[in-house]
């Protein structure tokens, strides 16, 4: 089956949850997008996701398993913006690169095969009419959403679950995505092998132009293991291409400062705001000036209620980052802003 990438974009995707550890928390459907992501669509729902964890877990006897919003929250949010990195790599270098992709494994591995892993994967981290029992995973792969062939999407969703289960600031969280009957039941492990082989002859991208999973591996080699360090990571290095995220992750890291997760290391910055500063001084000119002085030239080919709330979120965050330097300059607690960063913002 062909599709054409100009008439039908990707569906918006979540990180996936096995079908067991569904079956064990009893999380709220509500949570749940139609392709079987988990959907944190405000602080709460992350509190509320960790909450039910916790429920199972001992934390009098053993309190150092508890489960972190936050952290969950930057888990849920660095997988979406995998995807979206992946959709933006499909618009402007390959539009039809996972078609290719899933073409040359049928090659290599027969169909067959391919398809054994997929509907294995469609059975332990299901849709949502899946998991109701509604149609079976067969069923699934042989249709489509959005236009997009679900075989392809899946495939999608097979390379975020790899990237999780290689990524150690996961490992706490293992047992929502653990790919060990993937990798024992099917040829999983050399699907992601000649996936990895088969990026590494199409077009570089990114600002250190790499290929496409080489990219997406570089926040965990290079913070293996905070995920708030691999949000600031991704901020750093990939702000300009994260569009809509890129509120989304300020917004994350604050959460997971706010909750007592993160400290801003290698700072004299006091928490409460320290850390949000910290992360603006690491920007670069022009994705400052998108931050805090172009609120009128974000989004523009959003609709315009998006826009609208961005402007909001845009002059919400001048104010915040405004307040907080004139506080910390007072106080002499700046010890990181570079005088060329002052020009900036000045």
């Amino acid at each position: 089956m062909t599709y054409s990438p100009d008439r039908h974009r990707f569906p918006l995707m979540e990180f996936h949850v096995s079908r067991h550890a569904r079956d064990r928390y009893q999380f709220d459907a509500s949570l749940f997008a139609l392709n079987g992501g988990v959907i944190f669509a405000d602080f709460h729902a992350a509190r509320v996701f960790a909450h039910r964890m916790n429920e199972k877990r001992d934390l009098v006897r053993f309190p150092e398993q508890a489960v972190r919003a936050g952290q969950l929250n930057a888990m849920g949010l660095i997988d979406e913006i995998m995807h979206h990195v992946v959709d933006v790599y499909r618009r402007q270098m390959q539009p039809e690169v996972m078609r290719q992709a899933l073409d040359r494994l049928n090659q290599e591995f027969g169909r067959e095969r391919v398809d054994q892993a997929l509907l294995k994967f469609a059975d332990e981290f299901p849709p949502l009419a899946v998991y109701r029992r509604e149609v079976d995973a067969s069923a699934y792969l042989n249709g489509e959403t959005a236009g997009v062939p679900n075989r392809l999407l899946a495939l999608e969703e097979m390379l975020m679950l790899w990237l999780a289960n290689v990524n150690p600031a996961t490992a706490p969280f293992l047992e929502l995505f653990d790919d060990t009957g993937l990798e024992k039941e099917t040829v999983y492990p050399r699907l992601m092998s000649s996936l990895r082989e088969f990026f590494d002859a199409q077009p570089v991208f990114g600002p250190d132009r790499q290929s496409l999973i080489d990219m997406l591996r570089s926040p965990a080699l290079a913070v293996p293991h905070s995920l708030p360090g691999q949000l600031e990571y991704i901020l750093t290095r990939w702000g300009l291409l994260l569009g809509k995220y890129l509120y989304r992750l300020l917004g994350g890291l604050d959460f997971a400062l706010d909750s007592g997760e993160i400290r801003g290391e290698g700072s004299h910055v006091a928490a409460g705001g320290g850390l949000f500063l910290l992360q603006l001084t690491k920007l670069d000119g022009q994705l400052l000036r998108r931050l805090l002085l172009l609120p009128g030239q974000i989004g523009g080919d959003l609709p315009c209620a998006l826009q609208l709330a961005l402007g909001h979120a845009q002059a919400f965050l001048r104010y915040k980052f405004l307040r907080e330097f004139f506080l910390h300059a007072q106080h002499g607690r700046l010890p990181f802003v570079t005088e060329k960063f002052k020009e900036q913002v000045l």
